[in-house]
């Protein structure tokens, strides 16, 4: 039918905020997600609810709970796409696929360093690491989530802005809590 059809591969906020910009070109858009709701990171079951609402009532069919395991297409120089396979062995037909699933973190240096590293750099309420006077902050930063209660990976910009300048302020003497 000459529809550009769009498979997303992750539910999260750059999958999403791709799904609207793609929507708004006139593209067919399919989102799968791994975990059991998008944006699951940044929202709780009963919000995630209502995007999803809205993104299907935009068109967007979501599939949750599943990966995609191959991108299938031809071997031209091109190299174009016509589909994807997901894990339960079910087939979406598309002409584009889109990445996006998630941040890992470029932690050698603090590694290398004998920082303290999880999945991220761990930092305290202050932005410091495991060793004084040293700081980190943004998508690399492994800090305190109040709403989680515990230390994680939080990479979206309103956190990156506020670890940001968090660090700021305590580098410049400000003792500032994150």
């Amino acid at each position: 039918d000459g529809t550009a059809r769009a498979v997303v591969i992750g539910g999260g906020l750059i999958g999403v905020s791709v799904t609207a910009a793609l929507v708004k070109r006139g593209v067919a858009v399919t989102i799968v997600e791994m975990k059991d709701w998008i944006l699951n990171t940044i929202l709780d079951e009963e919000a995630a609810a209502m995007e999803t609402a809205m993104l299907r009532e935009a068109g967007v069919d979501i599939k949750t709970g599943h990966t995609v395991v191959e991108v299938s297409g031809d071997s031209s120089p091109e190299g174009a796409v016509s589909g994807v396979t997901l894990d339960d062995g079910s087939k979406l037909s598309c002409n584009l696929v889109v990445v996006a699933i998630g941040v890992k973190p470029r932690a050698e240096l603090a590694i290398e360093s004998g920082i303290k590293v999880n999945r991220g750099i761990v930092v305290d309420c202050y932005m410091v690491t495991s060793c004084p006077d040293i700081y980190a902050c943004g998508d690399v930063a492994e800090a305190y989530d109040f709403v989680y209660g515990d230390s994680r990976l939080s990479p979206i910009w309103p956190n990156a802005y506020l670890g940001g300048r968090t660090a700021g302020l305590n580098m410049a003497g400000v003792p500032t809590m994150y």
